[in-house]
């Protein structure tokens, strides 16, 4: 049994999104619903999920037809998220960062049933059996597996190929750090899963506000946010400087040092060699963690997205190494918008708000503003 989407058509009532979407998904495998951001996916997903009517077309579970089941029948067979699924539940759907891979795969082998996993991010754990419904700009959805569609992925998100490199010159290259930004002794929570769990990045940010003094929890998040995305950039770039390699920041995990401060680590290094890395820089790096780790934060503070991509912006910037990559880098949507002409932030990092804190070199509060309390662009 599996689940059919049938010349599915999804939007709002002023704005067709998607039409003549046709695709299936087996029970107890995994499928992963691919494409850029801002191309649909969400709006698809919501409509599976019944959180808004489809426009035309139907989608079958098991058999049966949504549109015509009961509210409690539809929401019994079908999930939205891990943590909804009911005994009889035939599919699951699942954001991006809801979960890994692996474990979704799982999932769906020991339950039975079909899961559909929305990313804007090829997922490296892609395997030869697993489906991809493949999103791309041009509105259609194409299906198959991700070796029939590796051409069309690497398309659809400009990529360079990427091969798997030398876990041997990964280690070297992460070990070429100085420990400020990996300790490979250091343990702690993978980095994915921090930004999913609320309870554990609350904890982070807890501690770092403990160390800063402050009680405004948007200092603490913009702070840890600081340190990690420099320590993320410094890795990245780091390993592309002096070994031609991306390691995969997935496998590093999270930790705070007694005195509050951001540590990374990883007994399982790993990564990939390309001839032009932004392409998989964007889509790891800036996509598969600045995001969601801005989604978590934003959510958990109330810290403006705009400060989080300053600090983005400023730590990739500050960092010597690979400077025509980081000259490429600046050009993306919010990195230009992050930055001055002079390369400085347009953003405070509310640093200052912290009694043991002060102002940076590229910090834009002009004058008395910061013994005032208060910054011209942030408030």
């Amino acid at each position: 049994m599996c689940v059919h989407l049938i010349d599915l058509t999804v939007g709002y009532a002023d704005r067709v999104v998607l039409s003549g979407v046709t695709a299936h998904a087996r029970r107890g495998g995994l499928t992963v619903l691919l494409g850029p951001a801002g191309v649909g996916k969400s709006t698809l997903l919501r409509t599976l999920a019944d959180a808004q009517p489809a426009l035309a077309g139907s989608v079958c579970v098991d058999g049966a037809y949504l549109e015509r089941l009961g509210p409690g029948e539809r929401s019994r067979r079908v999930a939205l998220g891990a943590d909804g699924m009911t005994a009889g539940a035939g599919l699951l759907l699942v954001d991006g960062q809801d979960a890994p891979v692996e474990r979704l795969r799982s999932l769906a082998v020991e339950r039975d049933i079909a899961v559909v996993v929305a990313s804007s991010t090829p997922p490296g754990e892609l395997r030869a059996g697993d489906t991809v419904w493949l999103l791309g700009r041009d509105g259609v959805l194409r299906t198959g597996s991700p070796r029939t569609l590796a051409d069309r992925i690497r398309d659809t998100f400009d990529l360079a190929p990427a091969h798997p490199a030398d876990r041997t010159l990964v280690a070297a290259a992460l070990a070429a750090q100085d420990r400020y930004t990996f300790d490979p002794d250091a343990d702690g929570v993978p980095l994915p899963a921090l930004y999913r769990s609320r309870d554990l990045l609350a904890r982070a940010v807890d501690t770092v506000a403990d160390r800063l003094q402050v009680t405004e929890k948007r200092v603490a998040a913009s702070a840890i946010h600081f340190g990690l995305t420099a320590r993320l950039w410094t890795a990245a770039l780091g390993g592309l400087s002096t070994h031609g390699v991306l390691p995969d920041l997935d496998r590093l995990r999270f930790s705070l040092t007694d005195k509050g401060f951001v540590q990374l680590g990883t007994a399982d290094p790993a990564g990939w060699t390309t001839t032009d890395p932004l392409a998989l820089l964007t889509t790891h790096l800036v996509d598969g963690h600045l995001r969601p780790l801005h989604a978590a934060l934003c959510e958990l503070t109330k810290v403006k997205e705009r400060i989080l991509w300053g600090n983005a912006a400023s730590a990739l910037v500050a960092r010597p190494l690979h400077p025509d990559l980081v000259a490429r880098l600046r050009l993306l949507p919010e990195f230009a918008a992050a930055l001055g002409d002079d390369g400085k932030r347009r953003s405070c990092c509310l640093y200052y708000r912290s009694p043991v804190g002060g102002v940076c070199a590229d910090c834009p509060l002009e004058g008395s503003k910061a013994t005032e309390g208060k910054c011209v662009h942030c408030g």
